[in-house]
């Protein structure tokens, strides 16, 4: 493994946007997952504390499950799950609690958001975030929104990490939009290795006790390299994964173009359901059918593969991705760059949005725009709607061609 100095190096970039006030910085930073979390955490201290201050569902609805008898049996469970699994997530964490001087807890908390919330009764925030996917002979790119709690749109902040053990070697290194508070991952990024993703949330009716929260599954997808890696991670092999997300995913370096739309859900066994949507070049010999499609793919905050399409959902959590979906099908067909920002930008339903802002019968806010140019191996960032805005950043993607 590649050798480097065990100094740790920390750099504040900010870059605003000129339609908006909005400022994003990006943590450059090196060191071991304690070392990084900490360096999260005291960069961005001001920004973890004001999100928490703000956070109601923390103060309303968390913190009152947490302090009863069995709220404090469900976090255990998955604090030892943890300890034995992702130890050095767990590290990363304790970094971020202590440079943000916040109480533990109430990091790991945000880590076990979703598991915690689906214990309780399903009824929370809607759900979010809208995935376009392009493959033909012109362009290949993935676009994304990342749609949150509009306390994310002028708080969240991207990590730049180098990532080293104790003798000095590279064992990660990626970037990645993070919420403030929270490990990187549950959002989009890439590794230096060439893979890119983009998460979607789901909300099932199911969920594991004594399983990997779905967040440390997201964060420990930024350590791979190959497709093999990230699908072993998707299936937490030995154990299976707590709650259910959606992955879009291509790795950059593979000779066949195609990009993919993973579904992971938690089941009964100690494995985790990954089900496989591959969006292959749209003149190859692929034809669509149940686990391949060529040209373009919609994915959305739903179950929608043949063999997830069945499982309940929390009808709260499905109402807006039905709206978003139905849109984008009346919608251009997206061929391009600006066929994605065209659907991704939209406002055509006025209720629910596919770039949403919040109102009465979505409180959700699109926080960010990601746009993955594979073709031209560029990533480029809106904070403000896409199909009318200039990016506020773009970044070279690494291994493209």
């Amino acid at each position: 493994m590649n050798k480097i100095p065990t100094l740790i190096f920390l750099v504040v970039t900010w870059l605003s946007s000129i339609q908006c006030s909005i400022q994003i910085p990006i943590l450059h930073t090196k060191g071991t997952y304690s070392e990084v979390g900490f360096d999260m955490g005291k960069t961005f201290k001001s920004r973890i504390h004001d999100y928490n201050s703000k956070d109601t569902e923390f103060q309303k609805r968390l913190m009152p499950y947490i302090t009863s008898q069995e709220g404090v049996s469900v976090m255990d469970k998955y604090l030892t799950v943890v300890r034995q699994y992702y130890p050095q997530y767990l590290d990363e964490l304790k970094g971020i609690a202590a440079g943000s001087e916040m109480p533990f807890i109430q990091i790991f908390i945000n880590s076990i958001r979703n598991e915690l919330n689906a214990h309780i009764d399903g009824d929370w925030g809607a759900e979010s975030c809208s995935d376009v996917h392009v493959n033909n002979a012109q362009q290949f790119a993935i676009g994304h929104n990342e749609d949150a709690d509009p306390l994310i749109k002028d708080r969240a902040y991207f990590v730049n990490a180098t990532i080293v053990d104790k003798n000095g070697n590279i064992v990660e290194n990626f970037m990645a939009y993070t919420y403030p508070g929270y490990l990187p991952g549950n959002a989009f990024g890439f590794t230096m290795s060439g893979l890119i993703m983009s998460v979607n949330a789901l909300s099932p009716k199911a969920f594991g006790d004594q399983k990997l929260p779905r967040n440390y599954v997201n964060r420990a997808l930024l350590a791979q390299s190959t497709e093999e890696d990230v699908e072993k991670v998707l299936l937490s092999n030995g154990i299976g994964g707590a709650y259910a997300f959606s992955c879009n995913f291509a790795d950059l370096k593979r000779k066949s173009r195609q990009s993919v739309n993973y579904e992971v859900t938690s089941t009964k066994m100690d494995v985790s359901l990954v089900s496989k949507k591959t969006v292959h070049l749209q003149t190859s010999k692929y034809d669509t059918s149940l686990y391949n499609t060529t040209g373009h793919y919609f994915h959305f905050n739903k179950f929608e593969h043949p063999d997830t399409f069945n499982i309940p959902q929390f009808i709260n959590h499905t109402i807006s991705s039905i709206h978003r979906r139905k849109r984008a099908e009346q919608l251009p067909t997206p061929t391009d760059i600006a066929s994605i920002r065209n659907i991704l930008g939209d406002t055509g339903d006025s209720i629910y949005p596919i770039y949403r802002t919040p109102r009465p019968s979505d409180n959700t806010s699109t926080c960010a725009t990601a746009i993955y140019d594979i073709t031209r191996c560029v990533l480029s960032i809106y904070t403000d709607n896409p199909k009318t805005a200039s990016p506020v950043l773009q970044m070279p993607l690494p291994n493209c061609s």
